[in-house]
């Protein structure tokens, strides 16, 4: 037992050092939008693109607290208790869809860094991640990975389609989480918002200036008062339900 246990932290310890590593981009000085410029990490040239039907099974593995609040590719802080993941040349930040062949759990993860760099994996996802999935004792998972489209604050590419947390649903209910004036505290709130449903960001004039409403609706057959009460416990006090 304390031999098998000791392999696990070896990996662990071998993943988080692969994800440490970092990509290199081509130029310094990377940006959001440089996040879709080559990049160089252990002699390995990676390519990101656009990639709407992206659909791939392989092995997953999760990072958590030695990678706590320290700055994602696409320039977020991680934060091991929110559900997210890293991956190669996926568009960032973008939704994917993750299920685990190996019990059938599902989550909806934001893809905001780089990785992972090992040899067989496909994905590393936050500590959040591998508990919704349910594989955080185990370490790794055989996962199938959809995209799903951009994450809210996301540059869509020419053509392409908002994923659905960034659009208005008319299924389900619809709570507004807040009214905020500055669009990046309302992408903040989005990233903490959107594992409870679809996540929209919308801009209204308001006197002269603009306010960035986080709208979140949720599943079929979810009450408003259910949906407000969820949303007000994750620190939105000030939530209310929206008329249909």
């Amino acid at each position: 037992m304390m031999i098998a246990r000791m392999g696990m932290i070896a990996a662990v310890s071998a993943l988080l050092a692969a994800c440490a590593e970092g990509p290199r981009p081509e130029t310094p000085g990377q940006t959001n939008t440089g996040t879709m410029r080559p990049y160089q990490v252990g002699g390995v040239w990676y390519r990101p693109s656009f990639q709407p039907h992206y659909d791939e099974t392989g092995l997953a593995s999760w990072y958590g607290p030695q990678a706590d609040y320290r700055t994602t590719a696409d320039g977020e802080a991680f934060d091991q208790r929110i559900a997210s993941a890293a991956h190669r040349t996926l568009p960032l930040p973008c939704l994917i869809e993750v299920t685990n062949l190996d019990n059938g759990r599902q989550a909806r993860l934001r893809v905001n860094d780089r990785g992972p760099f090992v040899a067989g994996r496909i994905l590393d996802v936050s500590r959040r991640g591998a508990e919704e999935l349910g594989f955080a004792g185990q370490g790794i998972a055989r996962v199938r990975v959809r995209y799903l489209g951009p994450a809210p604050g996301a540059v869509h590419a020419p053509g392409s389609q908002p994923a659905p947390e960034a659009q208005q649903s008319p299924a389900g209910a619809r709570v507004q989480a807040g009214a905020f004036a500055s669009r990046d505290n309302a992408e903040r709130a989005a990233r903490r918002l959107w594992p409870r449903g679809e996540v929209a960001i919308i801009a209204t004039p308001a006197g002269g200036r603009t306010l960035w409403r986080v709208i979140v609706t949720g599943p079929d057959g979810e009450t408003g008062e259910a949906l407000r009460g969820a949303v007000a416990a994750q620190g939105f006090t000030d939530a209310r339900l929206l008329t249909p």
